[in-house]
């Protein structure tokens, strides 16, 4: 594949995202037993940046009263886009309960780039197992909710919306060949190492620095997830799924760094909570500062020789 096609099908990608995909898409239900998860994804006809589109994602789930429901994560390719959550939503009634979020994903790397999976675990009460789902690659398997159409006005041409018609359905077919391909070439990819991956995302992030200049505590919250799912994947443990606090209790408890060392990941941990959650302003040099430091403890973690 040449590159002029590759830009070409990129720049058909882009305008079909701002204008084709009017829609909202079901996923089919997962169901256990007596508890069951719904996920619908809809993509925004406008956005506020040409090329740059955004996604609302609605999670439901349902089960007993005692339902128990963690928040929901999203996979890999969340670097490339913001999320914006809203409220939690919990509803009993007669014996059941309904657990439901909103998360809105605005892109922030330019190009066509996947929608992040998505996970969530839950469970029908505190001490049972949890379950877990994952809706992975998200738009490549959908349907569209059934809803008759409105009737075509007398005297307009039925040719018109033939052709609307075979206008979309060209348009959709095109965006489910771009993404299986960019999938299977995806697959053909070796996973890179854990310490090469997190060098290459803070990389990444870091030239997201310029003008406009990105949210801090977005950046921050980035930043975090990096090393964590770098720590997850060197050291085993739940780093993504903890609190901070448990996070730095287990390094201390099994990790391989000196006090010293342990000190200075305490302090760039107070640094990212700070800005994520206090909102401090940071300028791009702090940041930079800040993403240097993030380098270092991977540098200083990763085995020699590899």
């Amino acid at each position: 594949m040449n590159a002029r096609w590759h830009r070409a099908a990129a720049a058909a990608m882009a305008w079909l995202w701002g204008t084709a995909l009017l829609a909202e898409y079901a996923f089919e239900p997962r169901t256990h037993g007596d508890m069951e998860a719904r996920l619908t994804a809809a993509v925004a006809s406008q956005t506020a940046q040409r090329g740059f589109a955004e996604v609302t994602l609605t999670l439901t789930v349902e089960g007993p009263a005692a339902l128990e429901v963690e928040k929901p994560r999203l996979g890999d390719a969340a670097a490339a886009w913001k999320d914006e959550r809203g409220p939690i939503r919990r509803e009993e009634f007669g014996g059941r309960a309904s657990w439901s979020q909103v998360v809105r994903l605005k892109q922030v790397k330019p190009g066509f780039e996947p929608v992040a999976d998505l996970t969530v675990r839950f469970r029908r009460e505190p001490d049972a197992d949890w379950i877990e789902e994952k809706w992975i690659d998200i738009f490549r398997e959908v349907r569209v909710p059934s809803e008759s159409p409105p009737p075509e006005p007398k005297g307009q041409p039925s040719w018109l919306g033939r052709g609307g018609a075979a206008l979309l359905l060209s348009a959709l077919a095109a965006l489910f060949l771009w993404m299986w391909w960019k999938r299977r070439r995806a697959r053909r990819d070796l996973p890179l190492p854990p310490e090469s991956w997190a060098l290459r995302e803070i990389d990444r992030l870091e030239r997201t620095l310029v003008p406009p200049n990105r949210d801090v505590d977005w950046y921050h919250t980035q930043l975090s997830y990096i090393v964590r799912r770098y720590w997850s994947e060197r050291f085993g443990g739940h780093a993504l799924q903890q609190t901070t606090a448990e996070f730095l209790d287990e390094v201390r408890r099994t990790s391989p760094l000196t006090p010293d060392r342990q000190e200075r990941l305490h302090e760039w941990f107070d640094r990212c909570d700070l800005a994520k959650y206090a909102r401090a302003g940071a300028s791009p040099d702090d940041c930079r500062r800040t993403a240097e430091l993030a380098r270092e403890l991977v540098r200083r973690t990763t085995p020699a020789g590899s």
